[in-house]
C-alpha cells in the first residue's frame, strides 16, 4: 500500500499505519510558545505560498489572480531563481522512512547552474523567520528524499520575505541527522508513554 497523505489533517499513513510527519516530531519537541513559526497565520501563509510555486513550477500561476498579499513572496522565489540559476526537478513530493517510522513533504530538489557536478539541493521555503530548528527538518527530509535519482543531496532553506527579498542557507552540518533521528525518538518515547 503506498504512502497517502491527508492534507486537512496533516495525516501520512502507509500501509495503515499513521507515520508522523517531521514537522510534527520538531514542533512537539522543540515548541517555543510564542514564537513566531508557530502562529496560524504563518502556517496558512506557508500554505499558500507553497501551492502559489508548485503552481509557478507547472507554468500554471495566474499572475493576475495571486492574492497581492502573496505577490512578494512569490516574486521573492522568482529572483532567488533566476539568480541562481535554479532549475526545480521534483516539487511537494511526500516520502517516508518506513523502518524509522516517520514522513514528510519536502518543498523542491533542483539544480544549481550547469555543473552536472554539483549535486541538487533540497530547498525547504520558510516565509517567515526561519526556526531554528530549519536544518533538522531539511536532514530528515534529504535522508528520505535520496533515490538512485539523487544519491547525493545538498540541503538550504529559502526565506522569502514579504518585501520581495530572499535569503538563502546552506545546511551543511552533518549531524542535522542525527539530531532528528534522536527527536524522533523522544518523540516516538513520549507518544509510547503519554
Amino acid at each position: 500500500m503506498p504512502l497517502t497523505f491527508d492534507d486537512s489533517s496533516h495525516t501520512y499513513t502507509l500501509d495503515g499505519a499513521v507515520l508522523p510527519s517531521v514537522t510534527q516530531v520538531l514542533n512537539d519537541i522543540f515548541y517555543t510558545p510564542g514564537a513566531e513559526w508557530f502562529t496560524e497565520e504563518a502556517r496558512l501563509r506557508g500554505s499558500y505560498v507553497h501551492a502559489a510555486i508548485a503552481l509557478d513550477h507547472e507554468g500554471a500561476l495566474d499572475d493576475d489572480t495571486l492574492d497581492p498579499a502573496l505577490a512578494p513572496y512569490v516574486a521573492a522565489w522568482r529572483a532567488f531563481k533566476r539568480e541562481s540559476d535554479f532549475r526545480p526537478l521534483a516539487w511537494e513530493q511526500a516520502v517516508c522512512d518506513p523502518a524509522r517510522g516517520y514522513a514528510g513533504t519536502y518543498d523542491v530538489i533542483g539544480q544549481m547552474g550547469d555543473n552536472p557536478l554539483v549535486p541538487p539541493v533540497l530547498i525547504d521555503y520558510k516565509t517567515g523567520t526561519p526556526p531554528p530548528y530549519a536544518a533538522l527538518q531539511t536532514g530528515a527530509y534529504a535522508r528520505i528524499a535520496k533515490s538512485d535519482r539523487w544519491p547525493t543531496l545538498r540541503r538550504a532553506e529559502l526565506w522569502l520575505r514579504p518585501d520581495g527579498t530572499y535569503r538563502f542557507t546552506l545546511h551543511t552540518d552533518r549531524a542535522d541527522e542525527r539530531v532528528f533521528l534522536s527527536a524522533l525518538e523522544v518523540f516516538s518515547w513520549k507518544k509510547a508513554h503519554s
